[in-house]
């Protein structure tokens, strides 16, 4: 495996869903990545935000939990929905697929929706929990890896791939 692809030139190791082709894929680059993550976070946003205002009219204590009930299981859904599908978009949120991008377990294996919600909800949110500059400097990380991988990527082995 060379430093600069996932998969060896040549490989026909290539994660289910994605067309086959000669040579390897190049990493995502950083700004494809933000541009994605922001895209997902405003679809993961909008019901929570309504939900909110709807609750925030009749009860103001009980709006937060609504909106971090609603959060969570809105951002599950989604992730896993979007990434654990089979097919040419496996690996792809609609921000993903908006940028051209995917992500990839290093083995070659389809992305699974137990392995989106490891990655999106339970990685990302612990990393959150410790520190909002721990999630910063996850969601950096990237632009000094060799491999383009934040730190989410690197515990759950998975890589951001151009589509």
């Amino acid at each position: 495996m060379s430093a600069q692809t996932p998969f060896p030139e040549g490989s026909s190791d290539w994660p289910y869903g994605a067309p086959q082709q000669t040579g390897a894929r190049p990493f995502a680059g950083w700004w494809s990545r933000v541009a994605a993550q922001l895209i997902d976070s405003i679809i993961v946003s909008i019901l929570p935000l309504i939900l909110y205002f709807v609750v925030l009219s009749s009860n103001e204590s009980a709006a937060g939990l609504v909106i971090g009930g609603a959060s969570l299981v809105v951002g599950l859904v989604y992730y896993a929905v979007t990434i654990g599908r089979s097919g040419p978009n496996n690996g792809q949120t609609l921000g993903k697929q908006l940028l051209n991008i995917r992500i990839v377990r290093e083995t070659g294996e389809p992305m699974s929706a137990g392995t989106a919600i490891l990655r999106e909800t339970l990685i990302k949110g612990i990393l959150m929990s410790i520190c909002v500059i721990v999630l910063i400097l996850d969601y950096l990380a990237p632009l000094w890896d060799s491999r383009n991988q934040a730190w989410h990527d690197k515990i759950v082995n998975t890589l951001v791939v151009q589509a």
